[in-house]
Parts: C-alpha cells; structure tokens; sequence
C-alpha cells in the first residue's frame, strides 16, 4: 500500500522530488535521532576544517532596478531574487506607505518565476507614468505566493524603498533598490551556525532569533549555495522557538568528516516534511553559506 508521503511524491518534480524522496528514505528507514544525533547522510570528497561559523541571514533577497523615460513616460521595472522556493511564483508589487506599513498598491508587476535552484526574475513595463520615480514614497515588495488565497501567500518576504533616483540624463531616471527583510511573521530571522568536525562527528549548533515565538521549523545542510539552491545533504534537527522567538539547536552527523566544496545553511518556514512539500512551506526564512574547505 502506498503511504502518504509517497503518494505526495508522485505529484512532485525537481527540487520537491529529491526532497520528497529523501523523506521516504527516512521514513523507510526508521531513522529516530537520539539526543540531537542524525546517522542519515551522503558521502562527499571534500575535507572540511575544525570549525566554521557562518552568519545566517535573511532569505530571499535581492535588488529591483527602475528606469523611467521621460519622452515615453514609461517606467521599466526589472526584479531579480535569490533564496525563494525552487519553482516557485511570487506577486510582486509598488506600494505607498513603507516596507513596516505597507499602504495601497500603485503599480501590479509581473510575478517572479523561481527556477530550479531558487532564482526569481520580473520585468514589467508600466505606461503613463508622467512624473518620473518619486523618492522615497514608493516600495517594491514581495509575496510569498502566487495569489492572496491564503495568509500565508501574501506574506510580503522581501521589500525594499525606492530612493536614491538618479537622474542620468534630462530624458532618463533610475533608482536601485535593495530587497531585504520586512516585519512578516518569521521574515527578519538571523543568527549564527557553528559547523565542528572531531573524529568522525560533524556537530553543528545553530543559534537564531527573530522567530515567531514557540513556532517549530525545518532545518538542512544542503549543497549548493543560498543564492543557487541545490539538495539536501543533511538534515538537522528541528529549530524550536522559545517564547521570545529564539533558538539554540545541536545536530550531531556521527559518521563523517566531510562536506563537499560549496554547501549552506537553510533554515524553513515548514515545521514538517509534509509542510515542506509546498513552495509556502518550503520558503527558506534564514540561509548561511558555508565558507570555503580546504
């Protein structure tokens, strides 16, 4: 009889299916870590120093750039995002008011498409724009899902103010505008991973805050980088919040010594692996890459 997380792995494909298949294994398997002890993971080639500690961040992230013309009065909006959900769709939009309180929506832009790995781009061409790009008003942002079905497809996970428009010729605005945190539940988490290799024990110790209090999430170590998502290598144990939104979790691979040259951090908005089977869920909320090994 086919289980449950097997009949959801049929649905999938790409990322969801390396990650879907990855949990039959487990579950399979019968894999229970004990004390924070995890058995389950791949081989790799590359050594690995004695300790690394690595910032995570906010994820995802990225930079929207405007070009306004005065002859056509057309504003040009270009979007590129890392650290979303592989294949994943987002709405994305310009709003009054500020990334804190985000007020109503001047233009609908194009929704970013994730690639495989986590990469997002929108361009959108917007008529009839006669003043130019006003500083400072303006706030690109965006959701977390395709539509605003849900609460949590409207989260805004990335946002930025448009400012700092430059004027390069007497025809021609621009503004860049950086893509970064906003007050979502669970969208400015941050902290520190600590990756220790003695024996044959890889022990990892991730420390965060910025959590919604008590809420439960997904933890890996994957290959790849934040910004070029790749599959899971390890899992880590479940970051649990405390009442005031922080959490300190120890994850010990018994067995292994090394990881391959290029691997990350990623920490998820899902609290199960059935959660994770939605772009929603999957949503990285912190990453961290791993630095470079010797």
């Amino acid at each position: 009889m086919i289980g449950p997380i097997k009949r959801t792995c049929i649905q999938q494909t790409g990322p969801f299916l390396i990650l879907c298949l990855f949990a039959v294994l487990v579950s399979s398997c019968a894999i229970q870590p004990i004390s924070g002890e995890t058995a389950n993971a791949q081989p790799s080639v590359f050594s690995m120093p004695a300790r690394i500690q690595i910032a995570l961040a906010h994820s995802p992230s990225g930079t929207a750039d405007l070009q306004w013309s005065a002859m056509s009065h057309t504003l040009m909006v270009t979007i590129a995002v890392t650290g979303l959900a592989p294949k994943s769709t987002h709405l994305a939009h310009i709003h009054t008011g500020t990334c804190r309180s985000l007020g109503q929506i001047v233009s609908t832009l194009n929704p970013l498409v994730a690639d495989a790995h986590g990469v997002g781009m929108s361009i959108t061409m917007i008529g009839n724009v006669m003043a130019g790009i006003p500083t400072g008003r303006w706030r690109i942002n965006i959701h977390n899902g395709p539509t605003f079905a849900t609460g949590l497809d409207a989260r805004p996970i990335a946002c930025g103010t448009i400012a700092g428009v430059r004027t390069t010729t007497r025809e021609v605005q621009s503004a860049h505008v950086i893509l970064a945190s906003t007050i979502s539940p669970d969208e400015n988490v941050h902290g520190m991973a600590q990756v220790q290799r003695m024996d044959q024990t890889i022990t990892v110790t991730l420390s965060l805050s910025g959590l919604v209090p008590k809420s439960m999430h997904m933890a890996h170590i994957h290959a790849g980088t934040c910004a070029a998502q790749g599959p899971v290598l390890f899992p880590l144990q479940a970051v649990v919040a405390d009442a005031l939104g922080n959490a300190m979790v120890v994850t010990r691979i018994t067995g292994h010594t090394l990881l391959p040259q290029q691997w990350y951090v990623n920490v998820h908005e899902a609290a199960t692996i059935a959660a994770m089977m939605t772009p929603q869920g999957f949503l990285p909320i912190a990453c961290g890459d791993g630095s470079s090994l010797s």
